[in-house]
């Protein structure tokens, strides 16, 4: 089997035939993500910060425009009352909330691509604890509040550093064919005889994890022991954050089964949906 992921929030198997090489036409498996199934839940701590990145993009125009220059007939003024325009501005100097969640989204990518090459070196026999070592390195040459500063990568690296794991799998692509789902699992590592999976956040400082955050946890957990048959010892999110701090939070109790009522709940709401 050949896997293609990210369709619309599912990861795509094709069938292939051992004789000719070709995929199996009509015989895909398709299996809904952990992060779209989890998408279900709301958000309250988003929605905050949503409304946070809109009032800052706001102040930022009315702090660099002059409201008695005209624009199109207009004074700068009426322009800035008028809601629509004022999304305009917002959207064209790439200050609308949506460009900041993708331009975070980018540097989340970045910063789990470190993560792996952590793990792949160690995998690999090269010495990465010298690499994490170099990141500290240079980041002693640049402050914390100057634009260069990548806090979250420094975070990672004191992590890898304290932690010392031994790496067993990174970026690992999981699958319950039984719950019907999938996803990528950052780390599953070993550490004095236990098992552990991870999942990396990054976040801004003093932030810690989220609920849903740990239930993702749980749904990698859960899909790499139906493949595995083993049950991970620890289970937790590390939150690195930009100011070059990390917490690692593990989980507590048995959120598997909170994630697979999760599950349920949006298979009703798709089927819900689909039948308006």
């Amino acid at each position: 089997m050949s896997r293609a992921a990210g369709n619309e929030g599912h990861y795509t198997w094709s069938l292939i035939d051992k004789n000719t090489g070709e995929a199996l036409e009509g015989q895909d498996i398709d299996l809904v993500s952990v992060t779209t199934v989890l998408n279900t839940l709301a958000k309250p701590a988003l929605y905050n910060w949503y409304y946070r990145m809109g009032l800052e993009g706001v102040a930022l125009i009315l702090r660099e425009t002059n409201p008695e220059e005209e624009t199109d007939g207009f004074s700068n003024y009426e322009l800035l009352s008028d809601a629509d325009e004022l999304n305009d501005l917002l959207i064209s100097n790439s200050l609308h909330p949506k460009d900041i969640a993708d331009e975070a989204a980018a540097i989340g990518t970045e910063r789990h691509e470190f993560l792996q090459t952590l793990a792949e070196a160690q995998l690999d026999g090269e010495d990465d604890l010298d690499i994490a070592s170099q990141v500290l390195g240079r980041a002693e040459d640049v402050a914390p509040d100057d634009p260069e500063y990548d806090g979250h990568s420094v975070a990672i690296a004191k992590w890898w550093l304290k932690r010392k794991v031994k790496v067993l799998s990174s970026e690992e692509v999981v699958f319950s064919l039984r719950h019907q789902y999938a996803g990528t699992l950052d780390l599953a590592y070993e550490k004095h005889g236990q098992v552990g999976v991870l999942d990396l956040k990054n976040r801004a400082a003093n932030r810690r994890s989220y609920d849903a955050d740990h239930l993702q946890v749980a749904a990698y957990d859960l899909a790499r022991e139906e493949r595995t048959g083993v049950k991970a010892d620890l289970r937790s999110v590390l939150v690195a954050r930009a100011d070059g701090t990390f917490l690692e939070e593990f989980s507590s109790g048995a959120p598997r089964e909170t994630f697979l009522h999760c599950l349920e709940l949006y298979r009703g709401l798709s089927s819900y949906r689909k039948g308006r």
